[in-house]
């Protein structure tokens, strides 16, 4: 919602910054020392001194002014105590002795002042409870703390003071809202918010705060106009442009506010986006809804534009209080930074406007590149070097009509730690989740992809899951494992008597392996049979890894697997079309068909591929698997 009040831009009004005027105009205040406005700012000259150089500098005109002058007039207004006044004969305060450092500082000459001196003079202001006066007789502000931590700052010299303290003082001025105040209580304000915002940057307590929260709260302050004011209700000025855009840099949030619109109300089409820079999801054409998990639902749609086809993952907010999904957050900067051939591409974030309906609030889209299958019931395994991808189900693994695989759903995934790595454990749909983890094992490594992996591989023989805990308990989970793979007893897995769980938990005695046992009137090729075993291995360590699985005779035995694309080419409906319901009119169908119940149709499917294939369900399940095991870094 933007501020009720507001001004209005008359259409004579610059378009663009004048800056060689501005410039020139700055520079002609050295020139009148005698005129009235000049005598009038001698309070606050050494900030406004500072002012104007820094727009000359940023300006490329800082050569309009004489720099000896200048230097000369900051030097002349230190006092003995080493702060400096705002002019010559005037008290010293520590708004001024920051802006003496700044000027001194922009032109590389802070060694011609006493640096000792200034250090005392901060550290004398700072109070019992961390806060700054602004001279021995001032009052508390946070404005001061900020000048404070920027001083010693610039001189490198910011241990000097209780960093603790003041950190602690600017903590206590923060509001229910998310924004700063002058004093613990204080109402908030865009200046206050800046100087406080500082001061936690250039300590490095910025994780000590929302900084969501605040930063929605900064961009609440921005107007119709463009303009921004310092608190709600109140009516734009330039100078807040200023705190707000400069705090939200430091926030990393500044394309929260329009710059568009900001540019037109400081003198350079208007603006009605919640969130700018984030696209309309109507740009997008719904069609078919494919999918639905604990963490959103995922719709085929057309760019109406461009005619492109995309999925939208529709970001759940069931606990909205408690902020954005911290899963979305971990997939959508995970996805930013992986590029890969078999990585699904995040192309933008999207969100529908708020209103009634949404209860006043935006819901948000991930819109990826649209890929025709999945892999449920097939082979998921991935090694990524710096991402742990954590197996949840065959059906986040997808595949393009032409044969490629995509990896998708990084909402659990983590980065790799090899220094302590310490994982949640509580991780990885429960059929397909290892030993070590149902043992409580936070310490483990991507062998849990290579359990999965064998689960799944095993599924394209038996068409179901081979370890489905009809209880849904780790303990019959473990129970299933027990029975199939035999029991988990130090013998077999050196090391297992020392995790978590591993005696709280009640494990099967005397069980054999039979792996190959059970599977066996499934699979009749024995070297599949010695691969799933190998891929089944109880203790982590002794697992095979990525590198020998991808070597194992399965793959290299005649007759080998046909080319995805050959397979798959000749298919023009997707999966996901073939398994949903048939689309209502004047709307997409809202039923997720991707769904347990859905398995005769999902094997229905399975079979009108495979069947343009002489090589079988084994060689289909090849192909797959050497499409899909990636190496290790």
């Amino acid at each position: 919602m933007f501020a009720l009040k507001d001004v209005i831009i008359k259409e004579s009004a610059p378009k663009e910054l004048l800056l060689e005027k501005h410039c020139d105009f700055l520079q002609q205040f050295q020139q009148k020392k005698n005129e009235f406005e000049y005598i009038f700012a001698e309070p606050f000259r050494m900030s406004g001194v500072f002012w104007c150089l820094a727009a000359l500098d940023i300006g490329n005109s800082l050569d309009k002014v004489n720099a000896k002058d200048v230097i000369e007039f900051v030097l002349s207004c230190q006092h003995s105590n080493g702060g400096f006044s705002s002019s010559v004969d005037n008290d010293p305060h520590l708004l001024h002795t920051l802006s003496a450092v700044q000027i001194l500082t922009l032109y590389n000459c802070t060694n011609l002042m006493n640096i000792d001196g200034v250090v005392e003079y901060v550290k004398k202001l700072q109070q019992e409870d961390g806060s700054f006066a602004g001279d021995e007789w001032g009052e508390i502000d946070s404005r001061f703390s900020f000048c404070a931590v920027a001083t010693l700052s610039l001189l490198n010299r910011l241990n000097d003071i209780d960093v603790r303290k003041a950190v602690g003082f600017v903590l206590k001025c923060r509001n229910f809202d998310g924004g700063f105040g002058t004093r613990p209580g204080s109402e908030s304000h865009a200046g206050q918010v800046y100087c406080c915002v500082g001061v936690l940057a250039m300590t490095k307590h910025l994780n000590t705060i929302d900084v969501d929260q605040l930063a929605w709260w900064l961009a609440e302050r921005q107007c119709k106009s463009g303009g921004l004011n310092g608190r709600p209700e109140k009516l734009p000025d330039v100078c807040y442009s200023w705190w707000v855009l400069a705090s939200l840099k430091i926030l990393g949030r500044h394309e929260w506010i329009d710059k568009i619109g900001g540019r037109e109300y400081n003198g350079i089409t208007k603006f009605d986006c919640t969130f700018p820079y984030i696209a309309d999801v109507n740009k997008y054409e719904k069609i078919i809804k494919i999918g639905q998990g604990t963490f959103g639902e995922v719709f085929k749609a057309r760019d109406r534009k461009t005619g492109k086809i995309v999925a939208l993952k529709k970001i759940l907010m069931e606990n909205e209080k408690e902020g954005f999904p911290i899963t979305a957050i971990r997939e959508i900067r995970i996805l930013q930074k992986v590029r890969h051939q078999n990585v699904t591409e995040l192309l933008e974030v999207c969100r529908s406007k708020a209103s009634s309906y949404n209860r006043g609030r935006s819901t948000f889209y991930l819109v990826f590149a649209f890929c025709e299958h999945d892999l449920a019931g097939l082979l998921s395994n991935v090694h990524v070097k710096f991402s742990l991808g954590e197996i949840k189900e065959a059906a986040n693994v997808l595949i393009t009509k032409s044969g490629v695989l995509k990896l998708a759903d990084f909402g659990l995934a983590r980065p790799l730690n090899k220094q302590n790595p310490r994982y949640t454990n509580r991780v990885v749909t429960l059929w397909y989740r290892p030993p070590e983890l149902l043992l409580g094992d936070r310490k483990y490594t991507t062998a849990i992809d290579i359990w999965g992996a064998g689960c799944i591989m095993a599924e394209m023989w038996t068409r179901s899951p081979i370890m489905q805990a009809s209880g849904n308990t780790e303990q019959h989970q473990i129970m299933l494992i027990s029975q199939l793979c035999g029991s988990i007893t130090p013998t077999v897995w050196p090391g297992v008597e020392h995790l978590p769980l591993f005696h709280m938990l009640k494990l099967p005695v005397d069980q054999k392996r039979r792996v190959k046992e059970r599977l066996k009137p499934y699979i009749r090729d024995a070297q599949a049979l010695d691969l799933i075993d190998a891929l089944l291995t109880l203790d982590p360590t002794k697992r095979i890894d990525a590198d020998r699985a991808l070597n194992h005779q399965f793959f290299w035995q005649d007759p080998m697997p046909v080319p995805l694309h050959r397979m798959l080419s000749q298919h023009t409906t997707s999966m996901f079309e073939y398994l949903a319901p048939v689309r209502r009119r004047g709307g997409v169908q809202n039923n997720a068909p991707v769904q347990p119940t859905s398995h005769m149709r999902m094997e229905s499917y399975q079979d009108r591929i495979i069947e343009n294939c002489n090589k079988g369900t084994g060689y289909y399940a090849v192909s797959f698997l050497g499409w899909i095991t990636l190496r290790e870094g």
